[in-house]
């Protein structure tokens, strides 16, 4: 699935539930969950930031009757809001997890960004450890947030320029993703507007 333009700044369970709206207007047999409050059993396996485009999410839909691929692409496409399509349907087992293994990210740079960029990777190249820190929410009200710290090297497979565009490859250790905004940080990439540039563009699942 892809979200791009102001359809970005949905939240994840915003994003959900339009995907849950599209569904219904293309009449997608969904299934629904039993009980009081059914809900269509749909998920999206990673959860998008706010603000980010992407190119590669994945929904994952439980329906009660076959739908040919290309025409539940053709139909879900008809009934999506402007900024979201869907490509590339495939059927998939019950027994498979879905699990993200590894993200793909590009931002496109102007000139004098990427030297700047170009200067920091040289550095972060000589670096042991990339070091960064998280403030968590405490585990007890009234608490102070609890202070993380981690080290994006062995979060980040690799991040290159190419051309005039920054690419990254993040993986995860346990639960624990790098954010986009810790990267750019890393990079000393901090204007705001840097971040609404940045496209997710590939999520790579053990599937």
């Amino acid at each position: 699935m892809t979200v791009e333009s102001d359809l970005r700044f949905l939240s994840h369970l915003d994003c959900v539930r339009a995907v849950e709206r599209a569904a219904a207007r293309a009449k997608v047999p969904l299934r629904f969950t039993q009980g009081f409050n059914p809900r269509p059993v749909l998920s999206l396996a990673c959860a998008r930031p706010v603000g980010l485009a992407t190119r590669d999410d994945l929904v994952v839909m439980t329906l009660d009757e076959p739908v040919e691929a290309e025409t539940l692409r053709r139909r879900m496409n008809r009934c999506a809001p402007t900024g979201m399509r869907f490509d590339h349907p495939r059927p998939i087992r019950k027994s498979d997890k879905l699990r993200p293994l590894r993200m793909r990210y590009e931002l496109e740079l102007g000139d004098q960004r990427r030297c700047a960029v170009a200067s920091r990777l040289e550095e972060l190249n000589q670096a042991d450890a990339w070091p960064a820190e998280r403030l968590r929410p405490p585990k007890r009200p009234r608490k102070p947030p609890r202070r993380l710290a981690i080290d994006l090297k062995e979060l980040i497979d690799s991040i290159a320029l190419e051309g005039p565009k920054l690419h990254w490859t993040t993986r995860a250790k346990g639960d624990l993703w790098p954010r986009v905004d810790e990267v750019l940080l890393l990079l000393g990439l901090t204007c705001p507007e840097v971040a609404a540039d940045v496209v997710r563009t590939d999520m790579i699942c053990d599937l």
